[in-house]
Parts: structure tokens; sequence; C-alpha cells
């Protein structure tokens, strides 16, 4: 299961430009990839 904080839902506004932190929790095993 992959879990992910509240502020990063549908109609999320990233600032362009900038670094943008992403964390979230899930299994030790598990492989995640984040594209933005």
């Amino acid at each position: 299961m992959l879990a992910m904080p509240k502020i990063f839902d549908d109609g999320c506004v990233l600032q362009s430009e900038q670094d943008v932190p992403v964390w979230g929790w899930c299994e030790p095993w598990r492989s995640v990839t984040v594209t933005v």
C-alpha cells in the first residue's frame, strides 16, 4: 500500500521553477516512481 500526505490531492498546485519535496509511505520492498 502507498500512502501520500493529504496535500498531494487532486487540484494540488505546485510552484513552477521551484524544488518540490515529495514524500509518502509504503512497504520497504516496494519500488516507487514519481513523475510530475
